[in-house]
């Protein structure tokens, strides 16, 4: 039996942060030899549809990450015009096992969130600093493999008594080894 569980990671914030960490690493990276790096890696409005195919890349390998878990998921399209809006952030639909420990949930919905912020930032740095662009595919890949090691946890299982109390009265309470009686006290 599973459980349907919807994730929703939002375009506008995943772009924006890969914003704010193309501009920090533009600003690290200009130098006497370099002057230009800010104005070349940090991403703006104009980079958004290279951007686009990015985030449809990046969405594409967070949904082969969770292929097993995958009931369902919103198509993305690629638009001369990429929009920002609700109706083009990335929603799936999870179909988890009983047992899984959905307490890990927003965990899971951050990581992911990290793996496009990194996967799309990796990508782009291919293009304006490559020596740069490993480091950051590296972390997209180290959340991709943490998402999946997340989303095999399981909750321990509970045992419980035909009364439903619990465990005492299964290891060691009186009604199951009849207490001091069993050993002829």
């Amino acid at each position: 039996m599973t459980i349907q569980q919807d994730i929703q990671i939002s375009k506008a914030r995943v772009f924006d942060e890969v914003a704010k960490t193309t501009g920090y690493i533009g600003k690290k990276a200009t130098s006497k030899e370099d002057p230009d790096a800010y104005e070349r890696v940090a991403v703006v409005d104009a980079n958004r549809e290279q951007l686009d195919r990015y985030w449809m890349e990046a969405c594409s390998g967070a949904s082969k990450a969770l292929d097993h878990w995958l009931s369902s998921q919103t198509r993305q399209v690629l638009s001369h015009h990429p929009e920002l809006d609700t109706l083009h952030d990335y929603n799936i639909t999870l179909g988890l096992p009983t047992n899984w420990n959905f307490a890990y949930l927003p965990t899971v919905q951050e990581v992911l969130m990290s793996y496009l912020v990194n996967s799309i930032v990796a990508a782009w740095l291919l293009i304006t600093l490559p020596a740069q662009a490993a480091a950051y595919a590296a972390l997209a890949d180290g959340a991709k493999k943490q998402i999946q090691q997340l989303m095999l946890i399981r909750k321990r299982p509970v045992r419980r008594s035909s009364s439903g109390t619990g465990d005492s009265e299964l290891w060691g309470g009186s009604q199951l080894w009849g207490g001091s009686q069993l050993w002829g006290s």
